[in-house]
Order: C-alpha cells, then sequence, then structure tokens
C-alpha cells in the first residue's frame, strides 16, 4: 500500500505540473491541499482527471491518494470514470463529472460514494445512493494535547446512524441521524494522558434504536475521518465488501 500511495503521489505530481500553470513567484502563492478516495464497494478500478487531465490511474476501491498542493483560492474541475487501460482517454466520457471543486487554504477530499447497482431506478431515476462525487472539507488538526475526529457515513444500503464515544463511563452522541453522503461535524477530544494516548471506544447505532453495527477503538491522530464504508448487505449485491470503519488521517503533510 505505501509503495501504491508513493506512486500515486508521483503520477499526480508529474501531470498537474503539466497540467496546472503555477507562476514563477509560487513561494508567494497561498497553497492548498486535494486528495481523492475511492470509496464506491461495487465499482471497478478507476481514472480520476483534474482539470481534464488524468491524474490517478488505475485506483482500486478503499484507496486514499496523497494530499496533493496546489494553489489554493481557485476552482478545479474533477471526474472520475472507469478504468479502461486506455493510454489516451482524451475525448472519452468521465463517468462522474466533471465537479467543480474549490479550494480555500484547507485541505480537501474528493471522495467516489454510493453504487453502481442504484445508477439507474426504474421508479425514481437516479437514487440518491448512486455513484457520485462528493466533497469533503478536512481539517489540518489544532495545536495542543487534542485530536479531532468526524465520522462519514458512506454505505449506500444502510439507513442512518448514530454514533457515540465512552466517555465518564457513558455513551455520549456525537453524531445523530447521520444520513448516507454526510459527515459529522469534527469532535475534539484529549489526546494523550501522562501515562500515554488515551485509547477511545466508538459504536455506530442504526439511528434511534439500540442495534449496533459496527465498534471502534483507536488512539487518535491530530486529526481523522472514520469512514463506515462498504455494503450492509453485500451478498445483495454480488460483493464481498461488508460493512466496515475506515480511517484517514486528515490535513496530514
Amino acid at each position: 500500500m505505501r509503495r501504491l500511495r508513493v506512486a500515486l503521489a508521483l503520477a499526480l505530481a508529474v501531470v498537474l505540473s503539466l497540467a496546472i500553470v503555477i507562476p514563477a513567484t509560487a513561494t508567494t502563492v497561498p497553497m492548498s491541499k486535494l486528495r481523492a478516495f475511492h470509496d464506491s464497494p461495487d465499482t471497478p478500478a478507476v481514472d480520476i482527471y483534474v482539470n481534464g487531465a488524468r491524474v490517478l490511474e488505475n485506483v482500486a476501491y478503499k484507496t486514499v491518494s496523497p494530499y496533493l498542493p496546489l494553489p489554493a483560492y481557485k476552482t478545479y474541475q474533477v471526474g472520475v470514470k472507469a478504468w479502461d487501460a486506455d493510454a489516451d482517454d482524451a475525448g472519452d466520457p468521465w463517468a462522474l463529472g466533471p465537479r467543480a471543486v474549490y479550494l480555500g487554504r484547507g485541505p480537501t477530499t474528493v471522495a467516489a460514494i454510493g453504487a453502481l447497482a442504484y445508477r439507474i431506478d426504474a421508479d425514481t431515476g437516479n437514487d440518491a445512493r448512486a455513484l457520485r462525487l462528493r466533497v469533503y472539507r478536512d481539517s489540518p488538526g489544532i495545536a495542543g494535547n487534542w485530536a479531532k475526529v468526524r465520522f462519514s457515513h458512506t454505505v449506500p444500503d444502510a439507513p442512518p446512524v448514530d454514533v457515540q464515544v465512552r466517555l465518564g463511563g457513558r455513551w455520549v452522541t456525537i453524531a445523530r441521524g447521520l444520513g448516507f453522503g454526510q459527515a459529522s461535524p469534527y469532535v475534539t477530544l484529549k489526546q494523550r494522558t501522562w501515562w500515554g494516548p488515551i485509547q477511545y471506544r466508538f459504536r455506530v447505532k442504526v439511528h434511534g434504536t439500540s442495534t449496533v453495527i459496527a465498534t471502534y477503538a483507536r488512539t487518535l491522530y491530530k486529526s481523522q475521518t472514520v469512514w463506515a464504508i462498504g455494503f450492509a448487505k453485500p451478498a445483495d449485491f454480488g460483493s464481498t465488501n461488508g460493512l466496515a470503519l475506515f480511517r484517514t488521517r486528515d490535513g496530514w503533510k
């Protein structure tokens, strides 16, 4: 995985250096960061485009690219299409996009979420759980003995959920009624005590019920997103990608 991420970073930097012209005074240009996340459990490997240039190729499910530094306060066109081993995709339609993504100073994740199985619905047309691009604004974290954590619900066939953390011997709700495609606000928690990092316990429940569908226990990065990914009932989709929790380190250099 580490080699793959390094390769993706190099490919992204090389292509974008050709596609995006940065002024000679680049040292004075405010910079932002953008990364891509393949988070669609029944979608094959994809190619990712920025400003019309293919910047990532053959990206598999659950792959998160490194952050790419880009000039801030600009709008970039991001698109995704199924990988087809074509050396030249010029003129090929993009399955998703182009999606206009404005970058401020903060880091941003563009995730391909949803499922191909929901792409066309005979009764409703495009389903809300269909394959789509979603933009998430990440947090770089804060100084001191603090960590920031949020949860993102990207399980296409799962209902809204509540997220709780164990604090002081009781379960405290930190996100209520989180629907598909939504991310909770970041919650700030103490990162460590004098004897070491704190391991927090989280649980995800079906909204308004006592049914626990996932649990999570980890020490915390300075900033992270915990993604609920996969299918709640993978067999219904002919998939082996069941519901799981997947963590990304946010705003990291």
